[in-house]
């Protein structure tokens, strides 16, 4: 109580005096979750056979949530059936005595309110698959997760009703919250902005191209994270129209940066459900046309996960894709459905590295050798990479050692909306900067462009 009268006083202190517009939004944003968390009392309930990871889990959850806890798929449903009101369920999918697909299944029938959360380290994808089909789960995380990322899967199982169990594979979940009709709203009214994000050279320091990320202002609750925002959109079934929206727009801010002289490229986030609706490949041909931006300008990045669903379909579609100039890059490699099989038939041409691979990788020795393998990975396959992330010098020096040509992250600059990412592409190639000899005008290496007529 007392820190929501404390927020609400600052926000009305920085809205109404305008000594600082930002962060009275930022403030709301905190009092919004502060009290829709507050007002949850949530019900988690932590499965999984090894004691540890049960501990190691109870420890991360139990201050912001009411945690029950249970080491068997018996157990937990005997929970179940006498603990009314669980509101969300995380498991581990293997476990001795009953299957995880049984598990979601009977754990859908008994508290079909429940979001489903499954926890794998299982490499058969297939089992993967239909626990996550016929138990109705709403995400799952590879093992080990995480602490970031447990979280995150939690709050957001919060917001959402469970997708149907027993073996529904299309059906779209109702949301329980005012956010799906605010982001409904948001599409209508063209409320969704565009920021871009910098893709840097790590050799020579200069800016080649950007990321497009969504990002949304609500007029009344503030920045609404995209943590939060774009899995709703996912289980809403709003992901194609986001995805066409944002390409589109993406495609346009890229051809006014050529049109100033800019030859930096865009990358855009292309999600599983834009494949699964067919209309990719006319969709990106739009964009390219209307904008009239050059195919090798742009990157559609997808995750590994885009191939779990009718992969000889979407296959062909990223081979028509890259036929006519396109660049295929697979976002977030490493943490989804890695396989060597799926790499040796894609048509792709670059692997951005996950950033939770580059953030201990000055201080931990095994993420420095993952990320040399999957360097050598690329190599072999004659792929290049960007690593996501970077947000020290000591990071970007090392991976410039193992031979990592582009990278992105906040060590460079965050993401910012179009006419700052234009300004920026302008105030850079005037100031110049030399990579050998150092700064001659401009704070950081990463802030120098290339203009169009001087790339090669």
């Amino acid at each position: 109580m007392i820190l929501t009268v404390v927020l609400s006083a600052m926000i009305d202190y920085f809205a109404k005096k305008q000594k600082n517009l930002t962060m009275a939004i930022r403030l709301k944003e905190q009092l919004r979750r502060c009290r829709y968390f507050r007002s949850m009392a949530a019900k988690i309930l932590l499965v999984d056979d090894v004691p540890e990871q049960l501990m190691a889990y109870r420890r991360l959850l139990h201050r912001r949530f009411q945690i029950l806890t249970a080491d068997s798929g018996d157990r937990a449903l005997a929970i179940l059936q006498r603990e009314p009101g669980i509101d969300v369920i995380v498991s581990d999918m293997s476990m001795p005595g009953m299957s995880g697909t049984d598990f979601f299944v009977r754990a859908a029938e008994m508290a079909p309110t429940a979001t489903r959360i499954m926890l794998t380290g299982n490499t058969d994808m297939n089992a993967t698959i239909d626990a996550i089909n016929r138990g109705g789960v709403f995400r799952y995380l590879q093992k080990p997760c995480a602490r970031d990322d447990l979280i995150e899967a939690v709050e957001e199982g919060l917001l959402i009703r469970p997708a149907p169990a027993t073996g529904s594979t299309g059906e779209e979940c109702s949301l329980e919250t005012p956010v799906v009709s605010w982001l409904q709203d948001a599409l209508h009214d063209c409320l969704l902005n565009t920021f871009f994000q910098p893709i840097v050279d790590l050799q020579t320091g200069a800016i080649v191209g950007a990321e497009a990320l969504a990002r949304w202002l609500h007029p009344a609750d503030g920045w609404i994270p995209p943590s939060v925002f774009i899995p709703i959109a996912e289980q809403a079934g709003l992901m194609p129209e986001l995805g066409r929206r944002m390409l589109t727009q993406a495609c346009s801010d890229a051809a006014k940066w050529r049109s100033k002289g800019f030859d930096a490229s865009i990358s855009v986030n292309a999600s599983v459900k834009q494949f699964l609706e067919g209309q990719i490949v006319d969709d990106v041909q739009r964009a390219l046309t209307e904008s009239d931006l050059p195919p090798r300008q742009l990157t559609l990045e997808l995750t590994e996960s885009v191939l779990i669903h009718d992969p000889e379909t979407i296959i062909r579609m990223l081979e028509e894709l890259r036929s006519f100039g396109v660049t295929l890059a697979i976002d977030d490699f490493g943490t989804g459905y890695s396989s060597l099989a799926y790499l040796k038939h894609l048509p792709i041409d670059r692997l951005k590295i996950d950033r939770c691979f580059i953030q201990d990788i000055d201080r931990d020795e095994r993420d420095l050798k993952f990320v040399r393998t999957i360097l050598d990975l690329a190599r072999h396959l004659e792929l290049s990479v960007v690593a996501e992330g970077i947000e020290r010098p000591e990071q970007q020096h090392l991976l410039r050692e193992l031979g990592c040509r582009l990278g992105q992250g906040f060590l460079f600059a965050k993401a910012i909306e179009p006419n700052a990412f234009l300004n920026l592409l302008a105030q850079r190639s005037r100031s110049g900067y030399d990579p050998m000899g150092g700064d001659m005008a401009s704070p950081s290496p990463a802030d120098i462009v290339m203009p169009l007529a001087t790339r090669r």
